[in-house]
């Protein structure tokens, strides 16, 4: 298992961008976890919308939706896809996932 950076989250650019979006709460978990927790890589295989789609799940691109009345997926969309080039080809994706466990 790698560990990431000490405060790995708030060093990443989309942190910094989107932070204002976050809700509260969120921020202070991130907060939180940052040097002490588990990490592992999820990895599955997607096409293009469905990385698209996934990315428009997540909180802080609703709240930066509902905040800004755009979303911030139209941002990235034509990047990411020059950069897929074959929209309907599958490709892994993986990424970090971080859980904080304890026991009561």
């Amino acid at each position: 298992m790698t560990q990431p950076p000490q405060n790995y989250f708030q060093q990443g650019a989309a942190y910094n961008k989107f932070r204002p979006s976050y809700p509260p709460e969120l921020v202070a978990y991130l907060a939180s976890i940052s040097g002490h927790h588990s990490t592992f890589n999820m990895t599955t295989e997607w096409n293009f919308e469905q990385l698209i789609g996934y990315l428009s799940t997540w909180s802080a691109s609703k709240e930066y939706q509902r905040a800004l009345n755009h979303s911030p997926i139209d941002k990235i969309h034509d990047k990411l896809l020059e950069k897929w080039s074959q929209p309907e080809e599958t490709r892994t994706v993986t990424w970090l996932l971080s859980l904080k466990v304890w026991q009561k």
